[in-house]
């Protein structure tokens, strides 16, 4: 029988083995404790990514189907040509500044446009004053030549994407001093005749005339262009 003192030494060894054990088997199970929850955030992550990759093509579907729709409603037919310039008058004399509508030198900018009206040029003026439109410069039996007629070249320069907000000012009557007037404005569709910075957004200007469709849209977007893809 071993002395009381080595019995002791022993039992501390044994002890001291056991907690050794002990906390190695303690370590192991923290160990693989942490490994099946990084596991598992794998696994969520990897389940997020799989619902993200088929999600993002589905919503993207949806936006597209909304602005497609968005870009669809409303719209009537119409045409276009322009007059004016930065200064106020264009080449042809007609200024943006004498416009039927009074608004003179007052305009918030230069994205307005006259609406043809029946009338004369003293007594045919236009009900829409103030209204404003988002115009969108399409290919059409116009083409951007000087009469309507299919030309072999368009006069937009992005066709049915690209569209700009303008403000009625100005009347473009029917029965008015210059006879070209009665090409456009004798109501056989509905024409705007642009300002020369808002036909510049949508269409070539030296081409001079070209189809559109036409949309209200609120006053507070009056110069703004915008993407329709």
């Amino acid at each position: 029988m071993l002395p009381h003192s080595k019995q002791i030494l022993v039992a501390g060894v044994v002890l001291i083995s056991l907690g050794a054990v002990v906390v190695g088997i303690t370590t192991a199970r923290a160990v693989r404790g942490d490994q099946r929850a990084r596991r598992a955030e794998d696994e969520v992550l990897a389940l997020r990514t799989a619902l993200d990759d088929v999600s993002a093509p589905v919503a993207h579907e949806r936006r597209n189907r909304r602005e497609l729709s968005e870009k669809m409603e409303g719209w009537i037919d119409a045409r276009a040509t322009w007059y004016g310039g930065p200064d106020g008058p264009g080449p042809d004399g007609m200024s943006i500044y004498t416009g039927s509508c009074g608004y003179g030198t007052s305009l918030n900018n230069h994205y307005i446009s006259a609406w043809h009206t029946d009338g004369g040029y003293d007594w045919g003026l236009t009900d829409k004053c103030g209204q404003c439109y988002e115009v969108m410069c399409v290919d059409g039996a116009t083409r951007g030549k000087d009469w309507s007629d299919l030309g072999p070249w368009g006069g937009c320069a992005e066709p049915g994407k690209k569209t700009v907000v303008v403000m009625i000012s100005d009347s473009c009557p029917c029965h008015h001093p210059n006879s070209g007037n009665k090409r456009w404005c004798c109501g056989d569709r509905t024409h705007l005749d642009l300002s020369y910075a808002a036909f510049d957004q949508i269409a070539i200007r030296h081409r001079g005339v070209v189809d559109l469709k036409v949309r209200p849209a609120p006053c507070d977007k009056q110069g703004v262009v915008a993407y329709y893809e």
